[in-house]
């Protein structure tokens, strides 16, 4: 079957790839069909063709000074989730985390 993926809602297609994904997921590799995983694939190529054109709309429409905002934003928003508890990551003795405490 050769599904329209373009015509879904954003959210309608994210639930659908998820809902694909987790069949994936639950089905011993050797169980797997190859209409799924073709099925899959297309969902995949859907998921970048739209991730490709938000990026880019979002690019075109952003200075380049609001472009170092954003990576800025990005280096803090991994910073503060590396420094959420259980989440963080260890180093030497003596070496400082993201989160600005010594190991």
């Amino acid at each position: 079957m050769d599904e329209n993926f373009s015509v879904l809602s954003d959210p309608d297609f994210l639930a659908l790839r998820r809902r694909v994904r987790e069949e994936l997921e639950h089905t011993p590799e050797h169980e797997i069909s190859p209409s799924l995983a073709a099925r899959y694939a297309r969902l995949d190529e859907e998921f970048l063709r739209r991730a490709s054109l938000a990026w880019t709309q979002t690019a075109n429409g952003l200075g380049e000074t609001t472009m170092s905002e954003l990576a800025a934003l990005h280096s803090d928003t991994a910073r503060l989730l590396a420094c959420r508890p259980g989440h963080g990551f260890t180093a030497p003795l003596g070496r400082r985390t993201p989160c600005g405490r010594g190991a």
